[in-house]
């Protein structure tokens, strides 16, 4: 087999497994961090029974598949959100890889040394992602706008840029600019939005929109968004402040952040379809 369709089929089987298991690690977060729990403590148990979970019960997806969502011990159903998170996370990072094909093409031969930080650059942008996940369902769950998620999605937003400077430090106006316009107008919008509807602005939502704009953001300034049009950028700011404002006070608030979240999947969509067209 060609080393370049080896290290392909690597590195996009590599990423959807690892996005996979992060969305079970997501699940975690979700639950706990709004009810003040610690994350890195505390084994899983069944939430009818209360049976402390094996490590043959916790295996991301497949276990849920292979126990068709029941519990092992009391064959209570276990909820599908569960193997959702996991799906979409997995799915999230399998778009971001297919996307970025052109950095297998090019790792090599072109970045050399910088290989390393270029695929750096690629996982902390589907960190930002995973951030973004977990903000968005903790807000459908609690309406609560977590700081942890917005302050990790900030700084690794910021650190998406790093390997594109370093390869290129004309890139940093670029970064810079988007940043700009990525992080400033979204809560800006929002706060304009609410109060012309007469609508409070609270910390909760400044925490949800921060993290919000760092996905979009992240994937407009990381090298490994090269091909991320700017029309993107701006559609996806638009619609998520416009599904905030039209969204808030009323009982389908809860599916802001997803409908933020789905509008910038959607255009890393069109972003892995035109990557593919232009490399192959």
């Amino acid at each position: 087999m060609d080393m370049t369709v080896f290290f392909t089929v690597y590195y996009v089987i590599f990423f959807t497994l690892i996005g996979i298991v992060l969305g079970s690690f997501l699940n975690v977060v979700i639950y706990r961090l709004p009810v003040g729990r610690t994350i890195s403590k505390g084994r899983s148990m069944c939430m009818t029974c209360g049976h402390t979970l094996a490590a043959k019960d916790l295996v991301p997806l497949f276990s849920w598949l292979f126990l068709k969502g029941k519990c092992r011990y009391c064959g209570a159903p276990v909820a599908s959100r569960y193997a959702k998170i996991e799906s979409l996370t997995g799915f999230t990072f399998l778009t971001i890889a297919l996307g970025n094909l052109y950095l297998v093409n090019e790792l090599l031969t072109v970045y050399g040394s910088n290989a390393g930080f270029l695929l750096l650059g690629a996982f902390l942008y589907m960190i930002v992602m995973c951030c973004v996940i977990s903000a968005m369902m903790i807000w459908h769950d609690t309406f609560k706008g977590m700081v942890q998620p917005a302050v990790v999605a900030l700084i690794l937003a910021f650190a998406t840029n790093i390997p594109g400077i370093l390869n290129n430090p004309e890139s940093i106006i670029r970064a810079f600019t988007t940043f700009v316009l990525c992080i400033a107008p979204i809560p800006l919008i929002d706060l304009i939005g609410y109060s012309v509807r007469k609508k409070k602005y609270t910390r909760d939502d400044l925490f949800l929109d921060l993290t919000l704009a760092c996905q979009v953001a992240a994937g407009g300034t990381s090298i490994i968004s090269t091909y991320f049009h700017p029309a993107f950028i701006v559609i996806t700011v638009i619609i998520s402040s416009i599904g905030r404002i039209i969204l808030k006070g009323t009982s389908k608030d809860k599916y802001a952040g997803i409908v933020s979240f789905c509008t910038n999947l959607l255009m890393l969509i069109i972003t892995c379809v035109i990557n593919l067209i232009s490399n192959y």
